[in-house]
């Protein structure tokens, strides 16, 4: 595949990302809270912290208004603090072979088309990236007293400007594993997710945990914590930061 079309694909995830962020944050709670993190690199340990607006959407292994299964979950906010940020990130699954009926637990296939994530930061010590990463996962989907269970192993690819240098935009595809789990309740969802990219001395890991309390019918309380670490000939770099949040249906009329 050509670069120019590596680069109009891209451009396509990123604009359903958006998208997929906007829809999310006006059909569920959207929350203000607090970040705290650490930024290491080339220079000293850096503190990091805001102020955020996000939203939120765990998609809860159910059928959807389109006829698909949905599993993964949806995160955008905005960060307005030692530095003025942006982030959207989305593990957007679809179930091929899974639960069926009354049937406690089955194997479970699912592809993760318009995954990846996109960061922005007015932060020099921040990394500002888009990585679009497509995957197939296979794992067991399980279901007991109402909740939902789905441990996952993923593999598949990466295209974005991770692991390619300042001055590259897109490069050809790198491949990309990891693992995965959700666990969704009428009252809490949750999901933990580890996904590593490319290969040798040039390589990222992400790392995500996202839980959702429901508090009230229009409340909710959200913990979520981040991980980032780049390797490269030229050295490492890491991110890690907590992010607090209480959520209501603001756009509820």
């Amino acid at each position: 595949m050509s670069r120019k079309r590596l680069g109009r694909i891209s451009i396509l995830f990123v604009s359903v990302l958006l998208g997929h962020s906007v829809l999310a944050a006006q059909s569920k709670p959207v929350g203000v809270g607090g970040l705290l993190g650490e930024l290491t690199g080339d220079g000293p340990l850096a503190r990091d912290f805001a102020a955020i607006i996000d939203g939120n959407n765990h998609f809860r292994q159910r059928m959807t208004v389109f006829g698909v299964r949905q599993y993964g979950f949806g995160h955008s906010r905005l960060e307005i603090g030692t530095g003025i940020g942006v982030h959207l990130e989305a593990t957007s699954g679809i179930t091929l072979v899974g639960l069926e009926g009354d049937a406690k637990i089955f194997p479970h296939i699912g592809m993760e088309p318009m995954s990846g994530r996109i960061n922005w930061s007015t932060r020099d010590q921040r990394i500002d990236y888009y990585e679009w990463l497509p995957m197939m996962s296979v794992g067991i989907q399980g279901q007991v007293k109402g909740c939902r269970i789905l441990p996952l192993v993923r593999a598949g690819g990466g295209v974005g400007t991770l692991n390619r240098g300042e001055s590259s935009l897109v490069r050809s595809p790198q491949r990309a594993y990891g693992l995965g789990a959700h666990f969704n309740c009428s009252r809490f969802d949750f999901a933990l997710e580890s996904t590593h990219l490319g290969s040798g001395v040039d390589r990222t890991q992400f790392a995500t945990m996202d839980l959702a309390l429901q508090l009230r019918p229009d409340w909710q309380f959200g913990v979520r914590a981040e991980r980032l670490n780049v390797e490269s000939l030229s050295g490492e770099s890491a991110e890690k930061r907590v992010i607090f949040t209480i959520r209501g249906n603001l756009f509820d009329r």
